[in-house]
């Protein structure tokens, strides 16, 4: 289906409307949406008021939380030239100089198969604080490894890390496998670094720590168990780094090489000295639900002290990979199809827009589904609402008809307005457009923020060691 896009302006404020262009289909018939229950509708995308406060744009809260934050960075980032999480990108366009043996024991290697009545755990946030029993049932099974703090991390370590990513990714052949890999790291670094808390003892947070065990957590010892390609490379190379940081660093190699033109290059903005955790019992408790913003809100914004343009950029990362029924209960990509899920861009937000979404499902396998019945592409409450406010629990379709009600936006009063111009944000103007760099920086900055929260006294690389 074409979309025909057109662009005017309505009291100082810019849109953008988008409606499907059938006039080369004989039958006059959306052949997408004819199979799903609401087809496609026009669609309004308000970018940019005319309006600015002082905070550049943020509402009052919004504000408060961006000042709080770089406060708090301040403290956090050692060694960069404005102490605050500055994205690379934002340095380079402004044109700014950027400065440039452990033990890992188990119980058993294999975790546990977790119940049918399990909660969902998909990368980003994903798994449900819920599930204490299953949790309380593994305690005697949490991985335990001693304290490792990397006395030196240079550029040439950094780098290594990154083709040693590349080559393992390289050697996977399946498509679909190979997106699993690159979202796994993400994911991997998510949950270690989700379960902050600064309420309770031990805070944790990116500290190279997850039960395996933990139904939230299932799928990611494909990515790091006994025997991985990832935990083997570490003991013979990197046993000198804290697993944290070797995490971030091969995180953000699969973000590097899956950018468009490998434009998002983290390495100038990454810090270092992240401690590991001797033992990290109830870590996956923590990790937020897919049940509604309500989740995100609490991780990110409350315990981490994030806004919401933050949260929204790093729902980004669902663009890579896929969600396995096996591990959470939901099926799928974020993206159009597997090749794309090996692709890091702003696709996730282009469908969350410019899809009609349905809810499918029940119960722990609840999920949002588009096109005709069978595919793999799916969002998740936490996605659709970042755009919708499906917190009334009403069946609604995104875009909906006369068969369907339309999920209903965010009014101007509600905190979470700042989510959906977030996602417009993200967009990077009409749609079909190619410009990443608002998603790109967004997420740079706040993937710094999660991955050094709770953290000090972190450094840059260095040329050498002393």
């Amino acid at each position: 289906m074409r979309v025909i896009n057109k662009v005017v302006l309505i009291g100082g404020v810019a849109y953008a409307y988008a409606h499907p262009d059938l006039s080369n289909n004989a039958t006059g018939v959306d052949t997408d949406a004819a199979a799903t229950p609401c087809p496609y509708s026009d669609v309004w995308f308000d970018f940019e008021s005319t309006e600015e406060n002082d905070n550049g744009g943020l509402d009052d809260t919004e504000g408060a939380q961006q000042g709080a934050i770089e406060q708090r960075s301040s403290s956090v980032l050692k060694g960069s030239a404005s102490n605050n999480t500055v994205s690379t990108m934002e340095l380079r366009r402004n044109n700014t100089p950027v400065k440039k043996k452990r033990t890992f024991r188990r119980n058993g290697n294999k975790k546990k198969q977790s119940s049918a009545g399990s909660s969902p755990n998909i990368y980003l946030p994903n798994a449900d604080p819920s599930t204490g029993t299953q949790a309380s049932r593994n305690q005697d099974q949490i991985v335990d490894k001693e304290v490792r703090n990397g006395k030196c991390f240079t550029t040439a370590m950094y780098n290594a890390i990154d083709a040693d990513v590349m080559r393992i990714k390289n050697n996977i052949s399946d498509i679909k496998q190979r997106g699993s890999f690159l979202g796994g790291l993400l994911r991997l670094v998510a949950h270690d670094a989700m379960d902050f808390d600064p309420n309770r003892t031990p805070r944790m947070g990116a500290d190279g720590c997850y039960d395996p065990n933990h139904p939230n957590n299932a799928g990611l010892e494909n990515v790091w168990s006994s025997g991985s390609a990832l935990m083997q490379v570490y003991d013979q190379k990197y046993s000198q780094l804290s697993i944290a940081d070797f995490w971030v660093a091969c995180a953000n190699a699969a973000i590097r090489q899956s950018s468009i033109g490998q434009q998002l290059d983290m390495k100038d903005s990454f810090r270092w000295g992240r401690k590991d955790a001797v033992s990290c019992n109830g870590q996956g408790n923590r990790l937020p639900s897919t049940r509604g913003c309500s989740q995100t809100e609490d991780v990110f914004l409350n315990r981490m002290g994030m806004t919401w343009e933050d949260a929204v950029a790093l729902m980004g990362g669902h663009t890579l990979g896929h969600g396995n029924r096996d591990n959470s209960g939901h099926h799928g990509t974020w993206a159009p199809n597997n090749s794309e899920a090996t692709v890091f861009d702003k696709k996730y937000y282009e469908q969350l827009f410019m899809n009609n979404w349905r809810v499918s499902g029940f119960g722990n396998t609840q999920d949002w589904r588009t096109g005709n019945p069978g595919n793999d592409r799916m969002m998740l409450n936490t996605d659709i609402c970042l755009a919708y406010n499906i917190d009334s629990g009403f069946a609604c379709c995104t875009t909906g008809n006369f068969q369907c009600r339309q999920c209903p936006r965010y009014t101007s009063n509600s905190p979470r307005k700042a989510a959906e111009r977030a996602v417009l944000k993200m967009l990077g103007g009409v749609p079909g457009n190619t410009n990443n760099d608002p998603f790109y920086e967004s997420f740079e900055r706040a993937w710094n923020k999660m991955t050094s929260v709770g953290q000090s006294d972190l450094m840059p690389l260095s040329t050498e060691c002393e």
